[in-house]
């Protein structure tokens, strides 16, 4: 993945999110690809475009769909976010 598509990937998460009321949805998309891909924020956005596979692009797409259902992310996780 090219780091325009990778962009626009978070981009588009973002808005799903937001569009089903999730007021943090930039924060909670970060969480979810921080959490997949076993990264910090920071390495994120360096090394993220590199480090997505199809197979981690699936279980992204999977959270987020459960997620605009508005199902807690600490539960969809499986951690607790301070």
């Amino acid at each position: 993945m090219d780091e325009r598509q990778f962009h626009r990937l978070i981009k588009e998460a973002e808005a799903d999110l937001k569009k089903a009321g999730i007021d943090s949805a930039t924060a909670e998309v970060e969480i979810i690809l921080e959490y997949l891909l076993e990264v910090e924020r920071i390495e994120l956005y360096l090394h993220g475009p590199q480090l997505i596979d199809d197979n981690t692009l699936g279980r992204f797409h999977e959270i987020i769909e459960r997620r605009r259902t508005r199902y807690p992310l600490q539960y969809i996780l499986g951690e607790m976010y301070c």
